[in-house]
């Protein structure tokens, strides 16, 4: 079968090198369906525009050439939208996978254009949040585009929990469209990796720096049970817009000696 993803951003290499939940699990489930299906993956060009072999399957990277952002502006991607769809139009698929906000609409473009099935995969409902977590500009215009994907006719969405089901429902998704398939974990790959004993309780948190994933909480909850918790240490492992505010934050909760940030690790085996 002829598979095609649109993406906003796909890993440059095979070392997973991605910087996202969306780019950890397209590359993980591209990398297995590749055996036995034909895949093709349309994405931002971050590097070098063109045709490229990545896990198997083609990669065509389109638009201006961008820097990896975390909040890209609206022009951008706008122009990676245009850039997305002239290129899909050209790549044989018999289904469509739309995988982000912006990429569902470009999924169901071309499906309209090829009359071919679709299919949105969901991470979470952000309506409601937008503002809150984008700011006006970029909230608005995230919460407009959420709110007319939502209403296309789609012939399967693919919802990453029962909660997320729960709010496409709530938004006017047919529940028989719903389908749940949560993330995973390959246990196989973390076993091979020798187990630490620390002589304390350590944590890490590995997440992009953006506001929506509430970072700034579990550093103050560390804070509110810093007499429970005893002689602890937190790792933030990511990069991000709210990188400033999170050090400024440990620095007014006074936890410089038991946070440490090492921003993004290239290499994901470190």
């Amino acid at each position: 079968m002829r598979l095609l993803y649109i993406s906003e951003y796909f890993p440059k290499s095979d070392k997973l090198d991605y910087k996202g939940g969306v780019e950890a699990r397209l590359a993980q489930v591209v990398s297995r369906l590749s055996y036995s299906h034909q895949i093709s993956v349309v994405t931002s060009n971050i590097e070098n525009n063109g045709k490229e072999t990545l896990y198997g399957a083609d990669i065509y990277r389109c638009g201006p050439k961008i820097k990896y952002n975390l909040s890209p502006n609206i022009f951008e991607r706008l122009m990676f939208v245009i850039s997305a769809i002239n290129t899909t139009r050209k790549v044989d698929a018999d289904i469509i996978e739309g995988t982000d906000y912006v990429t569902h609409l470009v999924a169901c473009v071309v499906c309209k254009v090829k009359r071919k099935p679709v299919i949105a995969w969901y991470p979470d409902v952000f309506i409601g949040s937008w503002i809150k977590n984008m700011g006006i500009l970029s909230g608005t215009f995230g919460a407009l585009l959420e709110k007319f994907n939502l209403s296309l006719n789609w012939d399967g969405i693919i919802a990453i929990s029962n909660s997320t089901k729960s709010k496409l429902i709530k938004e006017g998704v047919q529940k028989r469209k719903i389908t749940v398939i949560s993330c995973g974990v390959n246990l196989d790959y973390l076993s091979k990796y020798p187990k630490v004993y620390p002589r304390s309780f350590s944590l890490v948190c590995v997440s992009r720096l953006v506001k929506y994933k509430q970072v700034d909480k579990l550093i103050e909850t560390l804070k509110n049970y810093d007499g429970e918790l005893g002689n602890y240490t937190l790792t933030l492992i990511g990069s991000g817009p709210q990188l400033k505010s999170i050090k400024n934050l440990i620095k007014l909760l006074r936890l410089q000696k038991k946070i440490k940030i090492l921003g993004f690790i290239d290499s994901h085996n470190d």
